[in-house]
């Protein structure tokens, strides 16, 4: 899970990104503003802030580096662009090669009692 706070107007913007089943949800203020199943390299969530203006944020996937972008947009400007941490995205890499390596182990341990 990638996450990114960011501050428009005082209004606290948090944005969680999971790479594990896809879901992106985007909260302003705790409240739940939009919210996606995106399996994709990029997505774009529109929303609007308590005072009715417009804001876009878009997620991509650097092709090169690997990591999560998050740029966002108050009335079509660009205010921000963050990216995610590369401590973060070592972790989650570590934890995929982790994860792979049990159902892989998991799996052969199936067929071989299947075949006994």
């Amino acid at each position: 899970m990638v996450n990114f706070d960011y501050i428009i107007n005082q209004q606290l913007l948090k944005i969680e990104a999971s790479s594990w089943c896809g879901l992106e949800r985007v909260f302003l203020n705790g409240h739940l503003v939009s919210f996606k199943f995106n399996f994709g390299r990029s997505s774009r969530h529109i929303f609007s802030l308590n005072n009715g203006q417009q804001c876009q944020l878009t997620l991509h996937i650097d092709p090169d580096s690997h990591q999560l972008r998050c740029r966002i947009y108050k009335n079509q400007h660009l205010l921000t662009s963050l990216v995610q941490g590369a401590e973060h995205l070592r972790d989650s890499q570590r934890q995929t090669k982790q994860i792979m390596v049990v159902a892989s182990l998991g799996l052969l341990f199936a067929i071989s009692v299947l075949l006994s």
